[in-house]
Order: structure tokens, then sequence, then C-alpha cells
């Protein structure tokens, strides 16, 4: 029995690498492996040889996330958007707790020291020289066990035939960005007099802090209704 789990176990780990099967599929695919064993195991096979015939009679990998590919349509979106808007809430939580940490760890230095250059390297090395290190770092340590996990979807495959394109239009888009506000601000700035830019400063800064507050929440508004809907396609499936 201890290697025929071994065997099912090693089964179910090849169907999880196939992104179009879902765990509820593979848990019913298990079932009818189980029956499909016992059933042979009754007329006299050992458990290795029912279990190489029903795994033979159920599908390779390939055919069976071809098949499942067209029933679970609307569940893998609904699952790859889930994934994703968890992604994004996940990043701006933690780059925006992190901002906040090194933004007081610098301003307490500065009013302790007075200086302004001590306190503006803090900030650089908070911001964004550890958030690098610790990056690299858990890179490095998960980088063997995500090796030959990575599933083959149109995403994902999309993303390595045009890595090169899409890294130059992230990178830019990072660079311009900064640049295109520190141009604004100073347009703005040489522009406007001073009362009114106060006053433009003020409406700037209520945004700022309605769209922090505001954006969120819809992404987490989203990701209920993602949850929702991904557990009524599971039981429609």
């Amino acid at each position: 029995m201890h290697n025929l789990d071994e065997l099912i176990s090693r089964w179910k780990s090849g169907l999880n690498l196939q992104e179009n099967i879902l765990a509820d599929d593979i848990d019913e695919l298990e079932d009818h492996l189980r029956m499909g064993i016992s059933h042979l195991v009754s007329l006299g096979l050992s458990e290795e040889e029912a279990f190489l015939i029903a795994a033979r009679r159920i599908g390779t990998g390939a055919n069976l996330e071809a098949e499942f590919e067209k029933v679970n349509t609307g569940s893998l979106w609904i699952h790859r958007l889930r994934w994703m808007v968890i992604g994004i809430l996940g990043f701006q939580a933690l780059s925006t707790v992190w901002a906040f940490l090194a933004r007081a760890g610098s301003s307490w230095l500065l009013m302790s020291t007075k200086s302004i250059l001590s306190s503006g390297i803090l900030f650089v090395v908070l911001s964004i020289l550890l958030p690098v290190i610790l990056w690299l770092g858990v890179k490095t340590l998960t980088r063997e066990k995500t090796l030959g996990i990575v599933r083959q979807s149109p995403f994902s495959q999309f993303v390595e035939q045009r890595w090169g394109w899409l890294l130059g239009c992230l990178a830019g888009l990072f660079l311009l960005v900064p640049i295109g506000g520190i141009l604004l601000t100073s347009i703005t700035a040489a522009n406007m007099p001073i009362t009114m830019y106060a006053e433009y400063s003020a409406v700037v800064s209520m945004y700022q802090l309605v769209s922090g507050i505001l954006l969120p929440l819809l992404g987490l508004i989203l990701l209920q209704w993602l949850n929702v809907d991904r557990k009524k396609h599971l039981a429609t499936n």
C-alpha cells in the first residue's frame, strides 16, 4: 500500500503541473484511479500493475490537459485574474508599508542629527538597497525549488518569446513616469502663484490620499467577487 500511495502521489504531482487541470479535477481523477485499481486488484493483478493499467485508461497528462482546457476555460481565467489581483494588492501593500518605514526612519534621523546627507543615505538604503538585497536572497533560495515547475500557459509562452521587448517597455515606463512627474511639478510651480500652487498641492495630496485608499479597496472588492465567482464555476463544473 505504501508503494501504491507513492505512485499515486507522483501521478498527482504530474497532473499538478498542468495548468488546465484544477485541484478539484485532480481529486475526482484520483477517485476514479483508485476505483480502477481496486477493481483490477480484485481480479488478481498486483497494485503496481493495476496502477499502470488504471492510469493508462484515464489518460496521459497532455490528453487530460487538452480535455479539461475546454471544460475549465472560465474557471482558469478567473483563477489567473484572481492571482494577478492578489499579486498587485500584495505588492502595493508591501511597498506602501516599506516606503512609510523608510521615510519614517530617515525623518527620525534627520530630526535627531540635523544631517540631510545621512538622512538621505539612510532613505536610499532602506527604500532601495535593502529591498534589492532581500529580493536577490529570496530569489536564490527559491530558484532550485521552482526549476521545472513553470507551467507553459499561453501567457507564459508569450512572456518567454517577447521577454526583451517587455523588459524594455517596463524599464522605459519606470524611467519616464518619475521624470514626467518631476517635469510636471516644475512646470506647474513655475506658472502658478504661490497661493494657488499651495491650494493645488493640497488638492493633489487629497487625491493621493483618496486614491491610496480607494484603489486598494476596489481591488479587495474585485478579489472577493472573483472568489465568489470561482466557487460558482467549481460548483457547476
